[in-house]
């Protein structure tokens, strides 16, 4: 199905709410269902940097990376590892793209669970997947291929409405 074709119905079923833009906080967001999506659009930092910068409480020395997507607006929501999101742990090359991360709201405050992950390239969004050249095979993480074990490259192909 084409990402257009999702957002429609996702719009049209109330289930998309950007919360990047709409002005909700997460705990907002929260109340309402828990299989609601949200859009959020902005940059994979390491949480205990960002919090642990001048000013800040404490040292980030000699820790373990917390991934969390930073919004224009300085909001940071902490990724929860999961087989959608494993492309952010994984991949340096991803996360010093511009991201838009389609995630439902979990318990925690600020924490997101990713269902998709899309990139801006020349303000343009893109569907974001590996793919192997040797076994024409999609994957979501660079992982190496399930096939021929060989590599797979990142590929950014913009979203776009199949019907049209």
């Amino acid at each position: 199905m084409s990402a257009a074709f999702l957002l429609f119905v996702a719009l049209s079923t109330g289930q998309l709410i950007n919360a990047a833009d709409s002005g909700t906080t997460p705990g907002q967001t929260q109340n309402r269902s828990a299989n609601q999506t949200v859009r959020l659009r902005g940059r994979i930092v390491d949480g205990n940097e960002e919090r642990h910068r001048p000013g800040g409480a404490g040292s980030a020395a000699n820790h373990d990376a917390v991934w969390a997507l930073k919004t224009p607006d300085g909001k940071l929501y902490r990724i929860v590892r999961t087989r959608s999101s494993e492309a952010i742990f994984l991949d340096d090359q991803l996360r010093r793209k511009e991201l838009v991360l389609y995630a439902h709201f979990l318990q925690e405050n600020n924490t997101i669970e990713v269902t998709q992950i899309h990139s801006i390239r020349n303000g343009v969004e893109n569907d974001v997947y590996y793919y192997c050249d040797i076994c024409s095979i999609k994957a979501i993480s660079p992982e190496t291929c399930v096939c021929c074990q060989g590599p797979v490259k990142l590929v950014e192909k913009p979203v776009t409405d199949k019907s049209e």
